[in-house]
């Protein structure tokens, strides 16, 4: 009983977001779009509410545009240093791509039913899509931008990361507590492993050993030995928490509460709990900078990205974006461009 009142709270969760919105509308950046090289590093908000994503100059913490794309976007994957960006439709069945310099959709991919998370390989040739709707994660070839396999064999596919060698990939399945591993190249499920109730979001560390799962029905963080394939430990955290994301150096995770306005901050190593922010409304999307000084959050009540000094927990800025945001992807890390390896794994995190 508790399980399935939990399962049904997430799933509203997911879809509650965007019944809501708003038309879009496209809000150029004032000048034209800044080039990406300038931009220095992106943050990408993905707003359900109103169709589009919102990319904000993270070192300025300044929108530079709001680009519509599909219906109840969820989450953002920023690829080839930020000039291109790839968009979960939740609503819509497709992942849009957006133009990372002219900051323009180009085109929209049909993948499974109510897309969740997406996850880069690590030689940047394949973009990975968690369809929560059909249990299936899509493969996306960069170089072409259309589906080249679907993998099955899930419940609820919420979460996704890929490892850092570009063995594994790790998906959330959120009515059935585990996580599939999934074979890069071969494309079939070669195991899975249980976790807590209603997992959504995961993230692993840098040297790929551990793995965090993010359960919002238990109020915790399941820590994974994926040498063993086997949950160690489950850290206590906040209300409902959905986003988990590693700090570049591994020794840190932010949790995202969306139930009480909290962030919560684990130390790795000893897998206790740190340090608890509290920055209001419900957050949901959780990054970091590819260098580590600053937590992006996004605050899905209030329609706004929090920026936060990851050592202190100080706010630093809070950057209107538009309405009902959940996810966010970061420019400045992850795959760059095919055969080069990606320099911070904690960019593939979801």
């Amino acid at each position: 009983m508790i399980l399935r009142r939990w399962t049904v709270v997430g799933v509203l969760l997911l879809l509650g977001f965007g019944f809501w919105g708003r038309s879009p509308a496209s809000v150029p950046a004032q000048g034209g779009a800044t080039p990406v090289a300038e931009a220095g590093r992106r943050v990408y908000v993905a707003n359900s509410g109103e169709n589009s994503i919102t990319a904000v100059d993270a070192m300025r913490n300044a929108v530079l545009a709001t680009v519509p794309v599909g219906q109840e976007p969820h989450h953002v994957l920023a690829l080839q240093g930020g000039r291109r960006v790839y968009v979960g439709n939740f609503g819509a069945n497709t992942v849009s791509v957006v133009d990372g310099v002219t900051l323009q959709e180009v085109a929209q991919i049909t993948v499974g039913a109510k897309p969740t998370r997406l996850a880069g390989t690590p030689d940047g040739r394949f973009v990975l899509v968690n369809s929560f709707g059909e249990g299936t994660t899509s493969v996306i070839e960069v170089a072409t931008d259309r589906v080249v396999d679907v993998v099955g064999e899930g419940q609820g596919r919420h979460g996704l990361v890929v490892a850092p060698d570009g063995t594994l990939a790790f998906a959330v399945n959120n009515t059935a507590n585990d996580v599939s591993l999934i074979e890069v190249g071969s494309w079939r499920v070669v195991g899975s492993i249980p976790v807590g109730m209603s997992p959504f979001g995961a993230a692993i560390s840098p040297d790929g050993q551990t793995l965090y799962v993010a359960n919002a029905g238990s109020n915790s963080v399941s820590v994974i030995d994926v040498a063993s394939r086997s949950a160690v430990a489950e850290v206590p955290v906040g209300d409902k928490p959905l986003i988990v994301a590693a700090s570049p150096d591994g020794q840190t995770l932010y949790v995202g509460n969306s139930g009480d306005g909290s962030v919560t901050v684990i130390d790795a190593a000893t897998q206790t709990v740190r340090q608890t922010i509290e920055i209001g409304g419900s957050p949901i999307g959780v990054g970091l900078a590819p260098d580590g000084s600053r937590l992006y959050v996004v605050d899905s009540a209030d329609g706004q990205l929090v920026v936060l000094d990851p050592v202190t927990g100080t706010v630093m800025g809070r950057v209107p974006v538009g309405a009902k945001p959940i996810g966010l992807g970061i420019a400045g890390g992850g795959a760059a461009s095919p055969a080069t390896p990606v320099a911070s794994p904690a960019a593939l995190a979801g």
